[in-house]
């Protein structure tokens, strides 16, 4: 996943989907880093964790004042349920966005 967010202001909104590709219910994190993989402050998620179920897809935003190096990953981690279901695969998606604030 890659992606350009424009903006007019010190601050952006973007809208992502995950989707379930297992046969089985999943439950998912949202990790928000910047380029050198620290997290990014004043940046979230509107559902940091969430559950899909086989097959579906949910859409989340991402949203708050543009980085410093201009540029943010937004990892989708699947993450074990506490009764062992789910997955036995841990799988991770990033995608790699830059923010440009355009001239007003």
């Amino acid at each position: 996943m890659k992606g350009e967010v424009r903006t007019y202001s010190h601050q952006f909104a973007m809208l992502l989907t995950a989707s379930n590709p297992y046969n089985t219910p999943q439950r998912f994190s949202v990790a928000l880093r910047d380029e050198w993989n620290q997290p990014v402050p004043r940046v979230q998620a509107t559902m940091p964790n969430f559950s899909l179920p086989p097959g579906e897809s949910g859409a989340f935003y991402v949203w708050g004042d543009v980085p410093a190096s201009k540029r943010i990953l937004v990892c989708v981690t699947s993450q074990f349920f506490a009764t062992g279901a789910g997955s036995p695969v841990r799988g991770e998606v990033c995608g790699k966005y830059d923010i440009v604030q355009l001239a007003q």
